[in-house]
């Protein structure tokens, strides 16, 4: 006689699409996310973030704005000034100023010095990176890879460092004190050398500043050289030039000027009035002032630095080395961007410390990767092997020896960096690096592993607890060890095995364009990416980390994501869609009843569920969905028996629950019935949902055995939240069949 039997699946998990997959897994779980209750809920949907209210309707004022190809949250002043700023598809930088919501333009331009809007960036039309972004000391730094980098301070845009060192300075020397102009009167008492030539200089009675030495036969205060033989002193000196920008980062010095050369050697006439000293007359060969022409810098430069070489000859007229002359000293700060002409008059004696060259370079071209290590900004993508790190606190200022030999050109090009405690993790196509170090001892370039490397830089995220996850050439991959404390062994697996459906519909040839966040909200990862035949990301997979489980959601429009990194934790995406209204910026929210007018449709398919031998005659009778509903919707349940091609719709029995699908025999009052929290005394009173049983009816669509067995859980309305589900079914007796080899035995042939 047949018998009953239950089977009970509970604590379902994500997707796994290979064969074989255990029972409370899922072929497909879509606009679902898993809660704290162990079960699965519809998920949210998106609205615009800014509207206007004209009557009754609502519009959306990013209408006619175009893609949206790049997001970046930036804070100041611990969170004080937040900015969410992006850059349409037209290459202008905006940023969306919350204040000012709703109105008919609650956005705003980033602008330049000049107050103009920054517009016309370069945006390409095939997929690539897009521009990445950087936050250091309060700033905003942002490349592509095309244009020249740029800050934002949070009041203006401008250049990032200076692209090409200055040009070099025209100095000449003046044989007539009267081409001094307003300096013609030298005072040389007060403590001050007057006419605000150079530095101030101690008092010195009776001398005369300027450079050279007189030859007076005496010991030169300034100079500290002997002249006694009477001969006339050969000078000659060369000037470099830098520029400075209002971060007081330095560029490269110029190349050096022409050599500046004189003649000196007797005194010039002295006059005297009163006390004061003065020197007036035809500089014939006495100390000479030296006329140094600059030029301006771009308008990112505020001040500009002079630096010259002490006397590079000796008494000979003869070089006193060659690295002597090779050696630049602080001469003077030029602060404003306006002078051109500069007339030093200062000693060697009072030159300031010597310049180090090898500190300064300017940022290297065609940069499209960034990020911060040991107070160093590493940059990549200029060339496919080179990592070029700043000198340390000065982000914009690399000096040429800073270069780092990332693997060969066999593994591809840098494709993304992320910085970490111990390590900066550098990803190739096909490989990835872990560079060490700092900058007192030297960085170096560690290879990690050749079976991963990453395919899309904005993919790379950190996942709370777990490691470093990112989209790799085969699928979805995750790194542990590296943010963790130093000797952890780093190790990098693929958690996308159980998805290879989902990743094979990936078009890698614009996987480059996919864009990864993590919603803390939800302790998910969001992955949009790509499907085959599009361009555009238009499938987002969905990574619920805490139970290491996969879903998905479709008719996201994501071309850029970002998570406000504050307490609310907003989830914002740019639109890659132009049609259907789809412009602008939108917000997820599981408030939000749809994507945009179109439906969330929470769907749970179950594995395919073995019974086990097919030589026992099994029949299901019913399926029970333990499940918890808000409203007057309904569960709907689809089957298939045996792999079918045709799929039944299960039906709800006689004894159907009640609008909101609360358990009857449940104390509380359903939500029609009873009302929220605290009430008057003896009133109903509804507290929370619970799971209720919901018996569906799958008996009418058998033909014979079934061995397998697959439901599929979905509701009309948007609100569904499964927990587990039973299956009834009938046991036939087992079939008495013969084993082969006894089949097959002489005696029944």
């Amino acid at each position: 006689m047949p018998e009953s039997q239950a089977f009970a699946v509970t604590k379902l998990r994500g997707m796994d699409e290979r064969w074989g997959a255990a029972a409370n897994t899922a072929t497909r779980i879509r606009d679902m996310t898993w809660d704290d209750h162990d079960g699965w809920k519809d998920s949210g949907g998106f609205h615009v973030i800014a509207t206007v209210t004209e009557g009754e309707s609502e519009t959306n004022p990013f209408l006619s704005a175009g893609t949206i190809e790049s997001m970046h949250w930036f804070a100041q002043h611990n969170g004080a000034r937040q900015w969410l700023i992006w850059e349409t598809g037209g290459g202008n930088l905006r940023y969306f100023n919350g204040s000012r919501a709703p109105t008919l333009t609650p956005w705003s331009g980033l602008v330049d010095v000049d107050n103009a809007v920054v517009s016309n960036r370069t945006i390409i039309d095939t997929p690539w990176q897009r521009t990445q972004s950087q936050a250091w000391g309060g700033r905003l730094y942002m490349v592509n890879g095309y244009d020249l980098p740029i800050v934002f301070d949070g009041t203006k845009v401008e250049q990032a460092g200076f692209a090409t060192p200055p040009g070099a300075p025209q100095p000449r020397a003046l044989d007539d004190l009267g081409a001094l102009g307003m300096h013609a009167t030298i005072l040389v008492h007060g403590g001050s050398s007057g006419g605000g030539i150079g530095v101030a200089m101690p008092y010195r009675p009776l001398e005369i500043v300027g450079l050279g030495a007189q030859n007076d036969g005496a010991v030169d205060d300034i100079d500290e050289e002997w002249y006694t033989d009477g001969q006339v002193r050969k000078c000659a000196y060369r000037y470099i030039v830098t520029f400075l920008n209002e971060r007081g980062q330095e560029s490269p010095p110029s190349a050096p000027s022409a050599l500046c050369s004189f003649e000196n050697g007797s005194r010039l006439y002295q006059g005297n009035t009163g006390t004061t000293a003065y020197y007036s007359t035809v500089n014939e060969s006495g100390k000479t002032f030296i006329n140094v022409q600059i030029q301006r810098g771009g308008p990112e430069t505020v001040a500009r630095r002079i630096y010259r070489t002490r006397n590079i000859l000796n008494s000979n007229g003869d070089p006193v080395s060659l690295d002597y002359g090779e050696i630049y000293y602080f001469l003077e700060e030029i602060q404003d961007n306006v002078l051109t002409s500069f007339e030093d008059g200062i000693p060697d004696s009072f030159l300031g410390a010597a310049l180090d060259v090898l500190q300064y370079g300017v940022w290297p071209p065609g940069v499209k990767h960034m990020a911060v290590f040991k107070n160093s900004m590493f940059v990549a993508g200029h060339t496919s092997n080179e990592l070029a790190y700043s000198r340390p606190l000065f982000p914009e200022m690399y000096p040429p020896d800073n270069v780092l030999h990332v693997g060969d050109s066999d593994m591809g090009p840098i494709t993304g960096m992320y910085p970490t405690k111990n390590a900066l993790i550098v990803f190739k196509r096909g490989s990835i690096y872990l560079v060490k170090g700092d900058p007192r001892t030297g960085f170096s370039a560690q290879p990690l592993t050749r079976d991963y490397g990453c395919v899309a830089p904005n993919s790379i995220r950190e996942l709370p607890g777990l490691g470093l996850v990112f989209l790799s050439q085969s699928g979805v991959a995750l790194m542990k060890g590296a943010l963790e404390n130093a000797g952890t062994q780093t190790t990098v697996t693929e958690i996308s095995m159980g998805i290879p459906d989902q990743i094979e519909r990936i078009n890698w040839s614009a996987a480059i364009q996919a864009m990864g966040e993590v919603y803390h909200h939800d302790r998910e990862y969001w992955l949009a990416v790509p499907t085959i035949g599009s361009e555009r990301n238009n499938h987002v997979l969905v990574f619920h980390y805490e139970v290491g489980a996969w879903s998905f959601r479709e008719n996201f429009p994501i071309g850029c994501m970002r998570e406000t990194r504050d307490h609310r934790g907003y989830l914002f995406f740019g639109s890659n869609d132009t049609s259907n209204s789809n412009e602008g910026i939108w917000h997820y929210s599981r408030a939000s009843d749809d994507k945009n007018g179109v439906a969330i449709q929470p769907l749970y398919e179950t594995a395919s569920i073995n019974f086990g031998s097919l030589y026992r005659n099994t029949m299901p009778l019913h399926i029970i969905a333990y499940a918890v509903m808000y409203g007057d919707n309904d569960i709907e349940v689809d089957f298939r028996l045996n792999r079918s091609v045709q799929q039944h719709r299960a039906t709800v029995g006689e004894a159907r629950q009640t609008a909101d699908q609360q358990d009857p025999n449940n104390r509380m009052d359903v939500y029609n019935t009873g009302v929220w929290g605290p009430t008057t005394a003896g009133a109903a009173r509804w507290g929370h949902h619970e799971p209720t049983r919901v018996r569906f009816d799958v008996s009418g669509a058998r033909g014979g055995p079934v061995y397998e067995f697959q439901a599929t859980f979905s509701a009309t309305g948007r609100r569904l939240q499964l927990v587990g589900y039973d299956i009834e079914a009938s046991i036939g007796e087992k079939r008495k069949i013969k084993p082969l080899n006894e089949a097959l035995a002489p005696s029944t042939r």
